[in-house]
């Protein structure tokens, strides 16, 4: 996304849309540095392996409830 090319209301509303707790009435910058700090928590939070790794803890956790 370029943040650069939208206005000051836009980026405050695309920050509440995602879940930031914005201050109103500050400058673009502002939120544009709000939202490239959550883009970079975003990239780095790669969740795709865990998932195998939960259907895989399922499976067995349901064989460890039949031993009981």
């Amino acid at each position: 996304t370029n943040y650069e090319d939208m206005s000051a209301k836009e980026l405050y509303q695309l920050c509440k849309e995602r879940d930031l707790d914005p201050r109103p009435k500050k400058s673009a910058e502002y939120y544009i540095e709000l939202l490239e700090e959550l883009d970079e928590e975003d990239e780095t939070w790669d969740d795709s392996d865990d998932e195998d790794d939960w259907e895989d803890d399922d499976t067995d956790s349901e064989d460890e409830d039949d031993e009981w």
